[in-house]
């Protein structure tokens, strides 16, 4: 039985990869056509109102659904009583930003920003409908059913985004395309799932829920509230096109990285969460998890902070050439996320949450005092900062897991340094290439295809162990299953 999950588990890998990939190809894609369009401030707007939503919003991801995903005995109770109550709590959040934007639009000196906020804040209840479907996708590892409506919410939104932007728009383009990607989104899922609300719901179910919930939901508020506290500095303290150079300055890097690590994590604490008991088992999969998402993120930071002045101009055209640093910074930022990510997933998993919050707590003040250090000298010296908090968080996630898992950071380092040699290698290469007296174009396009090159045959050379298991999850993708197979795996899931 333990076989027949692991198979569903790596299928499931393998579809959020596609998801991934598919997704933020045809993101990427679209945000060039629009950064093309539209003016550094318009994406300053955005990035405001984007940064008050999702703070409001962690109220409802953090706090219910992933207590429904860790909570193995959840049933039809637990599930409509959730539905209820994030969506209450989150209309009542959206009244108390519809009511709170004209206040902000003044405190940042921006009456468009108070509009947009009006409009875009609809995300919430919007997003709330989806919580049990989200949750119930993660439960049954169904992950392919999520990649077909993420993937085709993104292409419709993608339509809206670039339709509005040649009609002259402005900004409104991007707030349609959000709007019009979470709307699609849900209303797949909602055929996916085939769930709906029952006529029932009870306190207590909530009350039981919250009791894990709610040190996840201070801790997702302090994460989010922390990492967005940047843009909020900058958007008061500088311009709005100094905040759109930095939010912009994320995209590349954190498609890259959101496209390697997520549909690793996201499949990770479902299954952590069925092995809880079986410490050792944690262990194996959170090793595995470590070395396989470092294994492809490691050579994509490292070639992309590489190649980044080929890039930018190339692709957004020279009026965003002020994002280059910043792209440079948040790719070594990046790339040590996926050893914090797998390590606080296997803490959250065993039902530590109280450590989680504890690790939040400590890393949050670390990066508050880095970020107090570095406000005054400009918005480099800020992204340098957040550089720095990054690379303490990854050594902090790390250590209770020494007692927890008895898997220690040390342990962790040895695991990834063959990636990290392999990745230095091949960023060799790539850097040398630059020198190369030919069009921008096609230097970047050899130094890509070299690149990926160099590192593949050395890692078929030397064989590392997440080369493996990076195998196994293709064939996962690939694999033929029968309904009879599907049907089975999925009573194994809900067992």
């Amino acid at each position: 039985m333990k076989e027949t999950y692991r198979g569903k588990a790596l299928s499931g890998m393998a579809w959020k990869f596609a998801e991934r990939l598919l997704t933020k190809i045809v993101t990427g894609v679209v945000s060039i056509i629009l950064a093309r369009i539209l003016f550094p401030e318009d994406y300053g707007v955005i990035s405001l109102t984007t940064v008050f939503i999702t703070l409001f919003d962690v109220f409802v991801t953090y706090g219910f659904g992933v207590a429904l995903v860790q909570k193995k005995d959840a049933d039809e109770l637990d599930f409509s009583s959730t539905f209820y109550a994030a969506f209450v709590i989150s209309s009542a959040l959206y009244a108390l930003l519809f009511f709170a934007a004209a206040y902000i639009g003044d405190f940042y000196d921006s009456p468009l920003l108070c509009s947009v906020l009006r409009v875009l804040g609809l995300r919430l209840p919007i997003s709330a409908l989806g919580t049990v479907q989200n949750a119930i996708v993660s439960r049954k590892l169904m992950f392919k059913q999520f990649f077909w409506a993420s993937f085709i919410g993104t292409v419709l939104s993608a339509v809206v985004g670039i339709w509005m932007a040649y009609a002259g728009y402005g900004v409104w383009a991007l707030v349609g395309q959000q709007l019009t990607d979470i709307v699609v989104d849900k209303v797949f899922f909602l055929f996916a799932t085939r769930w709906y609300p029952k006529l029932c719901f009870s306190f207590t179910r909530v009350k039981g829920l919250l009791n894990y919930g709610w040190k996840i939901l201070v801790s997702g508020l302090i994460n989010t509230g922390y990492t967005e506290l940047r843009s909020l500095i900058i958007g008061k303290k500088y311009s709005k096109a100094d905040l759109a150079y930095y939010d912009k300055g994320k995209t590349f890097p954190s498609v890259l990285e959101n496209s390697i690590h997520a549909p690793i994590n996201d499949v990770l604490f479902p299954i952590l969460a069925k092995e809880q008991d079986d410490l050792e088992r944690v262990k194996d999969i959170t090793r595995k998890t470590i070395t396989t998402s470092c294994f492809f993120v490691f050579p994509a930071m490292v070639g992309l902070a590489v190649v980044a002045p080929t890039v930018v101009p190339l692709v957004y055209t020279s009026k965003w050439n002020p994002i280059i640093p910043f792209m440079q910074l948040l790719c070594v930022s990046f790339m040590f996320r996926p050893m914090q990510y797998a390590n606080i997933q296997a803490i959250k998993a065993i039902g530590k949450s109280d450590v989680y919050l504890k690790l939040e707590i400590i890393k949050k003040s670390v990066g508050i005092a880095l970020l107090l250090a570095s406000i005054w000298f400009g918005v480099f010296w800020i992204v340098f900062a957040a550089m720095l908090t990054e690379i303490a968080a990854t050594v902090i996630n790390a250590i209770p897991n020494k007692k927890l898992l008895r898997y220690s950071f040390g342990e962790q380092v040895r695991d990834i340094l063959p990636y990290l040699l392999l990745t230095l290698l091949m960023g060799g290469v790539v850097f040398a290439m630059n020198y190369l007296p030919i069009h921008q174009a096609l230097r970047l396009l050899l130094q890509v295809v070299v690149g990926a090159g160099v590192y593949y045959l050395a890692a078929r050379l030397t064989k590392p162990a997440a080369y493996s298991y990076s195998k196994e999850i293709i064939r996962g993708f690939f694999s033929k299953r029968t309904k009879k197979q599907e049907a089975r795996e999925e009573d194994v899931t809900e067992g």
